[in-house]
């Protein structure tokens, strides 16, 4: 078995904003009471459409007094290709190990949080030697795993002949 380590530069990450509302803070009663406040007195000239618009902007003013929109600016983040369900699941355990442990902080919940964190990284480490290994393996040819090795590690070089 061969084993290497390759040092790579991480990809560039995207930062993009997100608008988002905190609907499950939302004071339900004075909703409510607001709601019922709401008086939209028709006119003899207007259409069913102009009600509707009437009322979506009242209700929209309404939403935006109980849960104001908020932007935010997130890392957009690709998966890495390793990453599978199993990985998710493992992840998943040890994020409520660490909630446990870090609400309670005894030693028996720090136990069990080391316990999935270790877990956790052989799981990864075991699905990124599967992943690369049927990388290499589906290499039919050796320029194809010289072609491989050259984009893992980053060397990616353009063609110097125009590509007809």
């Amino acid at each position: 078995m061969i084993t290497f380590t390759i040092a790579i530069d991480r990809p560039k990450v995207e930062k993009k904003t997100v608008t988002s509302r905190n609907i499950k803070q939302l004071d339900h009663e004075e909703l409510s009471n607001d709601l019922k406040a709401i008086a939209i007195e028709p006119s003899p000239n207007d259409t069913s459409t102009s009600l509707v618009e009437k009322y979506n902007v009242t209700l929209e003013k309404l939403l935006e007094k109980h849960a104001p929109l908020r932007a935010r600016t997130i890392t957009d983040r690709t998966s890495a290709p390793w990453i599978n369900a199993d990985v998710k699941l493992q992840k998943e355990q040890r994020r409520q190990a660490e909630r446990a442990w870090r609400k309670e902080k005894t030693t028996v919940k720090r136990q069990i949080y080391q316990y999935h964190h270790k877990r956790v990284k052989k799981t990864i480490n075991n699905a990124k030697r599967d992943y690369y290994r049927s990388k290499i393996l589906s290499c039919s040819t050796s320029k194809a795993l010289f072609r491989l090795t050259s984009t893992l590690s980053g060397k990616s070089k353009p063609t110097p002949l125009p590509i007809r």
